[in-house]
């Protein structure tokens, strides 16, 4: 299936109405990706080795948006290199490709009540279940996973869909972080793809 172009709204010259741009690059993706400028002091840039979640649930570790035509994402640590953890996915692809991705994941992501996750080299037991975060885009969908075993810790997991894309933001911390927190991320991530279509 071809990938509708897409669309990026910028201002006209001299006009305060926006105009369509037209490009189909994971370079445009990269663009409105979270930035350390973005981000408060202490974190510093990952090369993924250490965000990316090694969970038995197999929708959280391997998700179906990862495969969509166009896709870009971001990692970041701690300045120490361990927790806490961010990592944001931007995905784009055909009306029908976003619908089977936001149904693969979201599906069988409902069922992983229990699971295990690997962080930082530890392994733990999780719940995982639905959080308060507002909601977001056309839909979203936000979990929280809690330690059950181990050293306390925590994992948000969001996954927002505007249009044809579909925005991921996992954030892991030990302990309780503030929902709050996560929330500001979320919004930044929002307002770096609000001109994406």
């Amino acid at each position: 299936m071809s990938v509708s172009p897409l669309r990026i709204l910028v201002p006209s010259p001299g006009s305060s109405k926006s105009a369509e741009i037209v490009q189909s690059s994971d370079t445009v993706l990269r663009a409105h990706l979270i930035t350390l400028s973005d981000l408060p002091a202490g974190w510093k840039e990952s090369t993924s080795a250490g965000t990316d979640l090694d969970a038995s649930c197999k929708a959280i570790s391997d998700p179906a948006f990862d495969a969509l035509p166009l896709h870009a994402e971001a990692d970041f640590t701690a300045d120490s290199g361990s927790m806490p953890i961010l990592a944001e996915t931007l995905a784009y692809g055909g009306t029908d490709e976003v619908d089977a991705a936001w149904k693969k994941y979201v599906t069988p992501v409902s069922a992983c009540e229990h699971l295990t996750m690997r962080l930082t080299g530890q392994t733990h037991q999780m719940v995982l279940a639905q959080t308060s975060l507002p909601r977001s885009g056309d839909a979203s969908d936000a979990r929280r996973a809690l330690s059950t075993s181990g050293r306390s810790a925590s994992v948000y997991l969001v996954l927002i869909r505007r249009g044809d894309l579909l925005e991921s933001v996992t954030y892991a911390a030990w302990g309780t972080p503030s929902a709050s927190d996560v929330q500001r991320l979320v919004e930044t991530a929002a307002v770096n793809t609000a001109e994406l279509r």
